[in-house]
């Protein structure tokens, strides 16, 4: 006669089961990408109403990359990177995104950016060096006056603190807003969803704080020349919403105008979530 297996064992494939399936569900909603659902009729199946569109994680555009030289920057120009490092690699695993990094180039081959060591205006060679992909993206055309004052901008910060309070509240942030990004939702759901979780986590810019994080620092940048960017708080912004601020990508935070690749000034053969380690 045989003996029937122990309820024991039974248990023990339940929870396997169940520890699996967090376990997948867990992987699920890190790497979610935004979803934008229209009204118009979708162009491959014009019987199905609707038309969705993913976001790209992507710094090269659907029609490739563009190599360009730093004699074609201008100052303003967003510089979104990732470094080959642990730090960069766990920004970007935070945000499923390829960059982990923004700075803003200032005119005369330098940059401004916010590090760990606080704001600096640097040599642009030295993010070259240590970057393995550097994409460049323009707001709009800057006259003379307004990039004079990016680099009013740049000086005035020089020196200043890095805003580390902002990332330890950026980090559970960024997992829990995926929960407005994995539904299939328009942008402006996903936008008032996006703000109302990041008022709550997040809070507002405190002027009585000069501390920055890189992203912070670009807005900011942008909304002491009175060019804002995005009416969505500096505080909020990782280097990936402004990726994703570019023509033809997904928003996830709604700017005012869609940034225009221009190109890149270093670029890996296969940019990638997971390329550069």
């Amino acid at each position: 006669m045989k003996k029937a297996m122990p309820n024991t064992l039974h248990y023990d494939y339940l929870l396997r089961f169940f520890l699996s399936l967090f376990i997948i569900s867990l992987i699920f909603i890190l790497t979610a990408c935004s979803v934008d659902v229209s009204n118009t009729p979708n162009e491959k199946y014009p019987s199905i109403p609707v038309s969705m569109q993913v976001q790209s994680m992507q710094t090269t555009p659907a029609t490739g990359s563009i190599i360009i030289k730093s004699t074609e920057l201008q100052a303003g120009d967003i510089l979104l990177s990732r470094d080959r490092n642990w730090v960069s690699f766990g920004i970007r695993v935070a945000t499923t995104s390829s960059v982990s990094h923004a700075s803003i180039y200032i005119g005369n081959n330098q940059i401004a950016e916010a590090i760990g060591s606080g704001v600096q205006i640097v040599d642009l060679q030295s993010l070259l060096n240590r970057s393995v992909v550097v994409a460049v993206y323009r707001s709009s055309e800057l006259i003379l006056s307004e990039q004079a004052k990016i680099r009013e901008f740049a000086e005035l910060q020089d020196g200043k603190k890095y805003n580390f309070k902002g990332i330890v509240l950026m980090t559970p942030y960024m997992i829990s807003r995926q929960f407005c990004e994995l539904p299939p939702l328009k942008e402006e759901t996903r936008n008032t969803c996006l703000s109302n979780m990041a008022t709550v986590q997040l809070g507002k810019t405190s002027r009585d704080e000069q501390a920055f994080f890189c992203s912070q620092f670009v807005v900011e940048a942008y909304n002491y020349v009175g060019r804002p960017l995005t009416d969505a708080d500096p505080v909020w912004i990782s280097p990936d919403d402004l990726m994703h601020m570019r023509e033809g990508d997904i928003k996830s935070i709604t700017p005012h105008n869609e940034l225009t690749y221009v190109g890149h000034l270093k670029v890996t053969t296969r940019p990638n979530l997971w390329k550069g380690m």
